[in-house]
């Protein structure tokens, strides 16, 4: 019996479709460099002091496949990480018990943002989008704002390039869910 189980999984391993990667294509490494240098100029990224070997693949990461897999211009790519780093980096400092206080901050700081005239409404709704998928609640808000993106102008390929940068930052099981909303509002709009 376990020689048949063991054969039906090599026979599955060797039949299963070979599928072409995003990650395929390029040379990760140079690209990595190349944009890293863009960004940073000659200075080395801080966390190759204590950890070279996760510098390494969080800068092939971050300055090659969410480069290349964003559709979205470099601008936009930089403020979505800017949202996500200060919204994340906020909320994280602050003590349990203040929150909420935090929170209230924060929609009061992008909220300020969002209603100035110097962002365009699309690139204004491309942020908020951010900001609510980095603090992980409130799906129903982050929903009506993937729409309000879409409705303001952005391609689907945009919410999901919005959606690939935060993912370094906000983690995956908070990616998968930004997605599954985002793929809710995709199917409804059909």
């Amino acid at each position: 019996m376990r020689t048949a189980i063991i054969l039906c999984a090599l026979t599955l391993i060797v039949t299963a479709p070979v599928y072409a990667s995003t990650l395929d294509g390029y040379d990760r490494a140079k690209l990595a460099d190349e944009n890293y240098a863009l960004a940073n100029g000659d200075s080395a990224m801080k966390e190759a002091v204590n950890d070279p070997e996760l510098a390494a693949v969080m800068k092939k990461y971050l300055y090659a496949d969410i480069v290349r897999q964003a559709k979205i211009s470099t601008t936009e790519r930089k403020l979505v990480e800017i949202v996500v780093l200060t919204t994340n980096q906020m909320r994280d400092s602050t003590p349990d018990f203040q929150k909420h206080l935090q929170d209230n901050l924060s929609a009061f700081c992008f909220g300020d943002t969002y209603t100035r005239g110097t962002l365009d409404y699309k690139m204004r709704e491309m942020l908020t989008m951010a900001v609510i998928g980095t603090l992980g609640t409130g799906e129903p808000q982050y929903k009506s704002h993937v729409a309000g993106t879409l409705a303001a102008g952005a391609t689907k390929e945009e919410v999901i390039g919005i959606i690939t940068v935060m993912n370094p930052y906000i983690g995956f099981p908070r990616t998968l869910n930004a997605l599954r909303i985002a793929n809710e509002v995709f199917s409804e709009r059909k």
